[in-house]
């Protein structure tokens, strides 16, 4: 079920004090759990235990787990030192450690293990399958069978925490259901863990992938086409945190930009898409280091996604320049014809069958467009042939449109577009290829022959023709009511509106 926004928006944002707090407080309850109860001589017996695990005397170090201060002193090492933890921590010694000849589990070790826990959570599976589970297990069961302390503060300490909540703390999901609770109940992520009694414990990977949760429940809620309720977005320009460890082998910027692509919304806003953009690259740049570290490791419908995202705002800045350059050359034709030509194009869109858009300019038209864009940059390549033209590709699957600017037909090509035309290497791209080469190639190499391509001028009712074609001969189910101005669409009608395959090419 889809969470209210307003609650959503009105989720206070973490202050720049928050991280220093959990600092503080994190290091205090640390110190206090690493000494407490321990006796003299500790920092002896750390050093002590230590040295057999790196020389891997693990025998030696088995025979003495029956004693308290060596168990807290083995959970003490594996604490502060992940290196030797990853070579060292085993659920057999974790299970030698909790089941000596006591009639119940040590009060202190128990809060140690669950700081243990807590700090390397699904880092625990990575070094021996299960352990994650079997910690966890440990852990519940040794709180379960701990008396509760007479008139103890609810909420106060971590063993109350993991008997109320550790189904959560031991699930590796659990950062997404307790991200899911403080969204839901429109309280602060401090709130939450202060009345849960983890304020102190959060510094390890169950705190991070918390953290990592909240915002990936925000993207998941959150209106895309609201850039007034996206201000948490800026916290990705941050590097750090796009590049810390996530869940399943992702860099937390992978699953941001998962999340983000994996919204619904056609018409996402500027702020959503510049992020994408700022956090992974351009997702049509295939064949460069920055698309194979943040989009091939993620699914196909992302990439997808993202391009045909991208796509409305090559559109918007293709009729951008349409319309400048016949207002700044007093071109009333042109003008004349924008509006059919931008709702024709952006019905395209609306009717979900454009994947990807590819923009080739002349110097000055581009120079122009790059002034006027702002946070968007668009991928553009260069036509040399007039400098004040600009040129759209189109692909829609089934077929592809190459449109101009000005002084240039409307192309409509029966398939997809052939390789070089969207390969993004291929940077330059001059009037006679695709005036003539391209229409001639595609002739020649496609099963319909010379009625693989038509070109339409744009006068009269062109795009009633172009429709026409697309619609009758080339089958493609759209509607004309999408594609056309209501006038047109009433003189359309009266002369008869196209019929799904009336004309066959074969």
């Amino acid at each position: 079920m889809r969470l209210a926004t307003p609650a959503l928006r009105d989720l206070p944002a973490w202050p720049a004090r928050t991280p220093a707090g959990w600092g503080v407080l994190t290091t205090g309850a640390r110190q206090v759990a690493r000494t407490a109860g321990t006796g003299r001589g500790f920092d002896e017996r750390v050093a002590e235990v230590r040295s057999l695990l790196e020389r891997g005397e693990i025998d030696g170090l088995r025979a003495r787990l029956h004693e308290r201060q060596t168990a807290r002193a083995l959970v003490d090492v594996w604490q502060h030192d992940g290196e030797l933890a990853a070579r060292t921590m085993r659920g057999a010694l974790v299970r030698e450690m909790v089941t000596p000849t006591h009639d119940r589990p040590r009060r202190l070790l128990t809060i140690a293990l669950a700081h243990l826990h807590l700090t390397y959570f699904d880092l625990l599976d990575e070094w021996e399958v299960g352990l994650f589970a079997e910690l966890g297990a440990i852990v519940r069961a040794a709180v379960g069978a701990l008396p509760v302390p007479a008139g103890k503060p609810s909420g106060a300490d971590l063993l109350t925490a993991f008997r109320r909540r550790g189904d959560v703390m031991t699930d590796e999901r659990g950062p997404s259901t307790v991200a899911g609770e403080v969204i839901a109940r429109d309280v602060s992520l401090d709130e939450w863990l202060r009345s849960h009694g983890l304020l102190g414990a959060t510094d390890g990977r169950f705190g991070q992938l918390l953290r990592q949760a909240i915002y990936l429940e925000r993207i998941r809620t959150v209106d895309p086409a609201r850039p007034e309720d996206l201000d948490f977005l800026d916290d990705f320009s941050d590097t750090a945190l796009v590049h810390a460890a996530g869940m399943d082998g992702l860099q937390f910027g992978h699953l941001v930009v998962q999340a983000m692509t994996s919204r619904t919304s056609t018409r996402p806003s500027d702020r959503w898409l510049r992020t994408i953009l700022d956090v992974a690259g351009d997702p049509r740049l295939e064949h460069t280091p920055r698309w194979a570290r943040w989009w091939q490791p993620l699914p196909s419908e992302c990439v997808r996604t993202m391009r045909r995202w991208l796509s409305i705002e090559d559109l918007k800045v293709f009729l951008d320049a349409v319309e400048r350059f016949g207002e700044s050359e007093g071109r009333y034709d042109l003008q004349r014809m924008f509006p059919a030509r931008k709702t024709f194009l952006l019905g395209l869109y609306e009717s979900e069958v454009v994947l990807e858009t590819r923009l080739i300019m002349g110097d000055n038209a581009r120079d122009s467009v790059n002034r006027q864009l702002g946070g968007y940059k668009a991928d553009i390549s260069r036509y040399p042939t007039d400098r004040h033209t600009a040129v759209i590709v189109v692909d829609c699957g089934e077929f592809f449109l190459v449109e101009g600017s000005h002084n240039f037909k409307l192309y409509v090509y029966a398939g997809r577009p052939p390789g070089d035309l969207m390969d993004r290497r291929t940077r330059v791209f001059d009037g006679a290829l695709l005036k003539e080469d391209l229409p001639y190639r595609h002739q020649e190499t496609h099963p319909f022959g010379h009625r693989a391509v038509e070109a339409f001028v744009h006068n009269g009712l062109w795009q009633g023709r172009a429709l026409e074609y697309l619609v009758a001969e080339l089958r493609q189910d759209l509607d004309p009511k999408k594609l056309l101005e209501p006038s047109d669409y009433l003189s359309l009608a009266q002369r008869g509106l196209p019929r799904l395959g009336a004309r066959t090419l074969r």
